[in-house]
C-alpha cells in the first residue's frame, strides 16, 4: 500500500530549526506517530557526489566541492541540517575529482575522502578540531582507485577505532579486477595493506573479472560486534565477468550491473566470505542505475535498497525501486521486496535512479531516489523519499515523499546512467568510452541518521537546470515519526 504526499521545499540556508520530537527515557527519541515532514536547503553551487555523517554531539558534517566536480573540497557542518558552515580550512587536497566521503567517529575525529585527480588516488585527511586544521593519512593512497566508501568498528582497548575503506581498481580492472578493504588501526591515521573482498576463484571474483563491476557500493559496520559488509555490483555469464563481455556490450566504469553480492567480515577485515544478495542475471535485468546501497538497522539486520530495470542493457528507462534484506550473518537475503513497481511502458525519463537508504530500528527504513517525470528526454529527475517502518513484513507498508520542487537531472534514465557511445561507431564489443566520456549524472549520493533517529539525504543538481539551483541540496526531516 503506498501513499504520497507533496513536501514543502525551502531553498533558504536560513530555515527554521529542526522541530525536536517527545523524548523518552533515558532521553530517547519519544513514540511520535505523526508523519514526516521534510525539507531541503541548498548548502552551495558546487559539488558532484557528495556524502554526509552525524557527529556523537548531533552536529551533522557535509562533503561536497565549491563549482564542480574539478575544484575546491568544501567541508560543511551543521547543529540543525537546514543551516550549514563551512568548514575553517579545507583538507589539502590539491585536485579533488570525485566520489566524496565522509565519516565522523565516537570520538569526534571527522575523516573526510575525495578521488585526487592526479594520477586517481584516494586521499583521506582527518581533523580533530572540527576543520580548524587537517593532517593527511598514510599508507591507503596507491594508484588507479576509485569509488571508496569509509566504516568503521568497536572501541579497541587503547581508545582508538578500526576504520575500513572499500575501493576498487579501476583501469586495471580490464586485466584483473578486485574490491579491496584497507584497514587502519589507529582512527584513521594509518592504512595497512588492501585485502580482497572476493576471494579469487570465488564466483563473486569471476564475476568481477574484465572490469564487470562499476565499482563498491557501500561498506558499513556493526559497532556492537565488529561485522564488516561490503557491497558490489557484478555482471556475469556462465563464464563469469569476462564472458559477458564476449557475450555483450564492454563496459568499464560505468556497468550495467545484473547481480550484486555482499561480502563480510567477522575478522577485522582479514578474511571475507561473498553472498548472492540479489541475482537478475537470467532476464539480464540492470540491477543499481548506477549503484546499489545498504543500511543496517539497529539489531544488525542488512538492507541492500537498488532500481531494477525492466529491460536489459543499455534500456534503464522505466526502472523499479526495490530492496532485499538479511539477518547480521548475511548467509541468506529475503526476496525482493518491491517499493515502487516498474514503468510498464518504461517510457522515456520514467522510474527511479540514485538509490539511498538509512536503517533506525528493525523494519525501519527510508530510501532516497530520484523519479522521472516522463517527459522523454526533457524528464526531470525529482527527489524523493520512501518510508517504511514495517520492512521485514511479508508485505510491507510505504509512503512516499516527493521533494518535488527541485529537480536533480534533466533526460531519460539511459543518458543519466551514461549509455551512450561516446561518438564512437556503435559495436558488438560494446564502447567503453561510455564509462568515461559520455555525458552522465553524478553516481552516488550520501545519507545519515540525524541524532533523533531521522533521516537527512544529501545529493547534487545539475547546474544545465539553471545556474541559481545547481548546487549541493540536503533533505532533513524536521518533525514526524522517529525511525528509532
Amino acid at each position: 500500500m503506498r501513499s504520497w504526499v507533496l513536501v514543502l521545499i525551502l531553498l533558504s540556508a536560513g530555515c527554521l530549526g529542526a522541530q525536536k520530537p517527545p523524548t523518552g527515557q533515558n532521553g530517547e527519541p519519544g513514540n511520535d506517530a505523526a508523519p514526516p515532514v521534510f525539507q531541503a536547503v541548498q548548502v552551495n553551487n558546487g559539488g558532484w557526489e557528495p556524502s554526509m555523517a552525524t557527529g556523537p554531539d548531533g552536529r551533522q558534517w557535509l562533503t561536497t566541492q565549491e563549482g564542480g566536480p574539478t575544484s575546491t573540497e568544501a567541508i560543511y557542518w551543521s547543529s540543525t541540517g537546514l543551516s550549514w558552515t563551512r568548514t575553517k580550512a579545507n583538507p589539502p587536497t590539491t585536485t579533488p575529482n570525485s566520489d566524496n566521503e565522509i565519516l565522523v567517529l565516537p570520538s569526534g575525529r571527522v575523516l573526510a575522502s575525495v578521488i585526487n585527480g592526479t594520477g586517481i588516488a584516494l586521499d583521506i585527511h582527518y581533523t580533530d578540531d572540527n576543520g580548524t586544521t587537517w593532517k593527511s593519512s598514510s599508507g591507503q593512497q596507491l594508484k588507479d582507485q576509485d569509488r571508496q566508501w569509509l566504516a568503521y568498528g568497536p572501541k579497541n582497548a587503547d581508545g582508538t577505532y578500526d576504520v575500513y575503506m572499500l575501493w576498487h581498481n579501476l583501469a586495471s580492472g580490464a586485466a584483473q579486477h578486485e574490491m579491496f578493504v584497507s584497514t587502519s588501526h589507529d582512527s584513521g591515521a594509518t592504512f595497512g595493506a588492501p585485502v580482497p573482498v572476493a576471494p579469487p576463484g570465488s564466483q563473486a571474483w569471476l564475476d568481477l573479472q574484465c572490469s564487470d563491476s562499476g565499482g563498491p557500493a557501500k561498506l558499513v559496520a556493526n559497532h556492537d560486534t565488529g561485522q564488516i559488509y561490503a557491497v558490489y555490483p557484478t555482471r556475469t555469464s556462465a563464464a563469469g565477468g569476462c564472458g559477458a563481455s564476449v557475450t555483450g556490450p564492454f563496459e568499464i566504469n560505468v556497468v550495467a550491473a545484473t547481480r550484486i553480492w555482499v561480502s563480510t567480515s567477522k575478522d577485522h577485515g582479514a578474511t571475507w566470505t561473498p553472498a548472492l544478495a540479489v541475482d537478475d542475471s537470467a532476464s539480464s535485468k540492470i540491477v543499481g542505475a548506477q549503484m546499489p546501497t545498504a543500511a543496517l538497522d539497529s539489531a544488525g539486520d542488512l538492507y541492500v535498497a537498488y532500481p531494477e530495470s525492466p529491460k536489459p542493457y543499455p534500456d534503464y528507462d522505466g526502472s523499479a525501486l526495490a530492496y532485499v534484506w538479511a539477518a547480521p550473518d548475511a548467509a541468506k537475503f529475503s526476496k525482493p521486496v518491491v517499493v515502487a513497481p516498474a514503468e510498464a511502458s518504461a517510457k522515456p525519463g520514467t522510474g527511479r535512479v540514485l538509490a539511498q537508504i538509512v536503517a533506525g530500528g528493525p523494519g525501519k527504513i527510508a530510501i532516497f531516489s530520484l523519479a522521472g517525470d516522463g517527459n522523454g528526454t526533457g524528464a526531470l529527475w525529482m527527489p524523493t523519499i520512501d518510508e517504511s517502518l514495517d520492512a521485514m513484513n511479508a508485505t510491507p507498508t510505504f509512503e512516499a515523499f516527493s521533494l518535488a520542487t527541485v529537480a536533480a537531472w534533466k533526460g531519460t534514465a539511459s543518458e543519466l546512467m551514461g549509455a551512450c557511445t561516446g561518438g564512437l561507431p556503435a559495436s558488438p564489443l560494446g564502447n567503453p568510452a561510455a564509462g568515461f566520456t559520455c555525458n552522465r549524472s553524478s553516481d552516488v549520493y550520501g545519507q545519515t541518521l540525524t541524532a533523533d533517529c531521522k533521516p537527512a539525504f544529501v545529493w547534487y543538481a545539475d547546474k544545465a537546470l539553471g545556474k541559481e539551483k545547481g548546487g549541493t541540496y540536503v533533505a532533513e526531516q524536521t518533525s514526524g515519526r522517529a525511525l528509532c
